[in-house]
């Protein structure tokens, strides 16, 4: 029998059959041949797609606008040439798919170019190199030798975070290939950062911003990836904690095989408190952080962590405040981390809207009893920072201060401080207020 027959259907018809594609859409002109005895047809052929999209389960981006050409062979299709979209950049692929079996084999390679790798929540990677899909089971082998190029790092680690991808298949797709699809691939990329990337790291306890370069492996799947490798800082570093700053001396994450936000730190930054010149480590995992103190004149451990934590010495507490009033002070402190930790302020309102919530205290005028203080903080820019707080009690006080950094030493903060009066109504204008703007320069000493 000899046949040969032309026409165009819409990919998406393929879509019930396949093992691990989540998305495949568009027209596609075929022309096909047919020899042989019915019993042993031959089929050959070829095909051209134009304008099609192709989304991958467990890959976050699709591969959009795509043309190839395509040989066709009784089971087998060769991909002649293959270019498109993928994560705003380019991406070109040859190679060929055989449906022998029920599980499609695969054969790809190809190379893309200023590609944004989005599989790890808030990572922006752009990346250029060369990439193979190969397998003939699940789950298929998608590795790369790549070059990240540029991008930025935000994370936010909370032990209990736990997030899950859920995908959609056709109601008619076969019950095996339901229950494999979260297992589509296997990663196996080695990246190597050509350039220092921006890096914030965000926990309950500490804020770190930094630039970063290194190399690192990432394997596992694209919704559990795990990284092998070493990823090393910029001494132009800053840690804040507990609204102090410190300056990056040296740092490092360690990966072995672990998740993004779980990796060994090594970290070292120096500040000044007061009169004291402080300097921190951090050790252990990033999921359970062991932070270390010394100082200079020489504090044991627990009145460093004072310093730092509240803004004083016990003994300097001590001068000023009676004993039942240090625990209350402290007893706000440690209530305002747990709450935040518990209720993601910190990590949420910073990862959704760049925002800092604080609860601390203050004291009134005659130091008598702590008054709790509630906070907020916002970045706008490198070089601006704005805070607003109110103190909550009777007679309660609105501090607004927007402060414009010159540089590290110099800066100037514009002031607005608004005190209410204990009784007020509607048309009632009593209370007070005032406006400053200071210029602040800051030198250190050593």
């Amino acid at each position: 029998m000899n046949l040969s027959a032309k026409g165009r259907f819409d990919l998406g018809v393929g879509l019930i059959f396949s093992s691990f594609v989540e998305e495949f859409r568009g027209d596609t002109s075929v022309s096909l041949g047919f020899k042989g005895p019915i019993t042993n047809l031959s089929v050959f052929g070829s095909a051209y797609i134009q304008n099609s999209t192709l989304k991958i389960f467990d890959v976050r981006q699709p591969i959009q606008n795509i043309d190839s050409e395509l040989t066709i062979k009784n089971q087998s299709i060769i991909i002649n040439n293959l270019v498109g979209k993928f994560g705003g950049g380019q991406i070109n692929a040859s190679g060929s798919v055989d449906f022998t079996n029920k599980i499609p084999a695969l054969d790809l390679s190809g190379q893309v170019q200023g590609t944004e790798f989005k599989s790890i929540d808030n990572v922006s990677l752009f990346i250029d190199g060369n990439v193979q899909l190969k397998g003939k089971q699940l789950p298929y082998l998608l590795s790369a030798d790549a070059y990240i190029t540029k991008g930025s790092i935000k994370k936010s680690i909370q032990l209990d975070s736990k997030k899950s991808s859920k995908f959609k298949l056709s109601d008619y797709a076969p019950q095996d290939i339901i229950a494999t699809k979260e297992k589509a691939l296997q990663l196996d990329i080695k990246a190597k950062i050509d350039q220092d990337i921006p890096m914030e790291l965000v926990t309950s306890q500490f804020e770190f911003t930094t630039q970063l370069n290194g190399e690192i492996n990432i394997t596992n799947t694209p919704q559990k990836p795990l990284l092998t490798g070493r990823l090393n800082f910029s001494q132009e570093g800053l840690i804040l904690f507990r609204g102090n700053q410190y300056n990056l001396t040296t740092g490092q994450l360690r990966y072995e095989n672990d998740p993004p936000g779980d990796p060994d730190l090594f970290i070292d930054a120096e500040g000044r408190v007061q009169d004291f010149d402080i300097q921190i480590s951090v050790l252990g995992k990033g999921s359970d952080p062991k932070i270390n103190f010394q100082s200079q004149p020489n504090l044991p451990e627990p009145e460093i962590i004072n310093l730092v934590a509240l803004g004083y010495t016990s003994s300097a507490l001590d001068n000023e405040i009676s004993s039942r009033q240090q625990t209350d002070q402290i007893t706000y402190e440690v209530s305002s981390a747990i709450l935040k930790e518990r209720l993601g302020l910190t990590s949420g309102l910073n990862d959704k809207l760049g925002v800092e919530f604080d609860i601390s205290s203050t004291y009134n005028d005659d130091q008598s009893n702590p008054i709790p203080t509630l906070t907020v903080k916002k970045r706008l820019g490198n070089k601006v920072e704005a805070t607003a707080s109110r103190t909550i009690e009777a007679s309660a006080t609105n501090s607004f201060k927007t402060e414009y950094k010159f540089n590290k030493n110099l800066s100037t903060i514009f002031s607005f401080t608004q005190q209410e009066s204990k009784e007020t109504s509607v048309d009632d204008n009593s209370g007070s207020e005032a406006l400053g703007l200071d210029f602040e320069y800051k030198i250190e000493f050593k």
